[in-house]
């Protein structure tokens, strides 16, 4: 096992204890959940490769965007203050999007520019359960490579890349390799090695 690896794992290890520590620094009505999955998609960013023309340069931010009702106040900005990420961190927040009439101009420019706005994005977190037309701004956050997070039972199935289960005592999540690769991103083994489960149907398997 190597270093990136260990460390990694420690990390899943400790995760509720860091939860602790940096939720102690933060706001009132942010649940020690959120700190924890905050730092844990923040380390996820030393990991996860993006293809060429989407990975942030070294001085520019990894973009996060929230998508739904925000549970996690000020924990990305804590996270990111006590150097859980590789590089600085941008914190986007997204208001749930409704199924758009594209017969409409009005409603087809606003979609439209909403998904301008999650592909311009490095990860989406999605928040809560399944969202209204998840599978279509699925595949179009892909389209954009991507890597989607979600937080609830069959995010995966939806399309989703990774799915975040809650604390207990340390972080889980799920993997779809199908997804990801259709996103062109790629996960390092030792990341899949500590999933709790993986998708992988290679094409022709």
């Amino acid at each position: 096992m190597n270093r990136s690896a260990i460390l990694l794992l420690a990390f899943l290890s400790l995760s509720c204890l860091i939860g602790l520590v940096i939720g102690g620094q933060g706001q009132t009505g942010t649940t020690t959940e959120y700190y924890v999955k905050a730092a844990f998609v923040c380390q996820l960013t030393r990991f996860i490769e993006w293809p060429k023309g989407k990975a942030a340069e070294p001085n520019a931010p990894t973009i996060i965007g929230i998508v739904g009702k925000d549970p996690f106040g000020d924990a990305f900005e804590i996270a990111r203050d006590s150097r859980q990420a590789k590089y600085a961190i941008k914190v986007r927040r997204f208001k749930p999007w409704t199924s758009p009439d594209l017969d409409d101009p009005n409603q087809k420019k606003a979609w439209e520019d909403y998904v301008k706005e999650l592909k311009s994005c490095h990860i989406l977190y999605f928040v809560g359960p399944r969202q209204d037309s998840i599978k279509q701004v699925l595949q179009l956050a892909h389209s954009g490579s991507v890597l989607t997070i979600g937080e609830s039972e069959g995010f995966l199935e939806y399309g989703g890349i990774m799915n975040l289960l809650i604390p207990n005592p340390k972080i889980r999540f799920e993997v779809n390799l199908v997804a990801a690769r259709q996103a062109r991103i790629r996960i390092p083994a030792q990341v899949l090695r500590l999933a709790a489960r993986v998708i992988d149907k290679k094409a022709g398997g």
